[in-house]
């Protein structure tokens, strides 16, 4: 038995729902780190994809806010 295109649509609907408010947010994220806005987007939206992709935002963010606290830190210490 195979789903018709209607009941595929149907069971992603829940997966764009929950994906769209982090696509979004990559969209203002991604000038702030100098990436593209569009490509963050679509990668974001991309399933199964994402699941990886947002590991690796994490991991951007979190070297980008280290890398500026080492940068205050090196200037109170000069």
């Amino acid at each position: 038995m195979t789903p018709s295109d209607g009941s595929m649509i149907m069971s992603l609907l829940p997966y764009l729902i929950l994906s769209t408010p982090l696509a979004v947010g990559n969209y203002y994220l991604a000038p702030r780190v100098g990436k593209n806005r569009t490509l963050w987007v679509i990668l974001s939206l991309i399933p199964v994809f994402n699941f990886f992709f947002w590991g690796y935002v994490w991991y951007i963010v979190a070297i980008r806010i280290l890398d500026y606290l080492n940068k205050i830190s090196a200037r109170l210490n000069a």
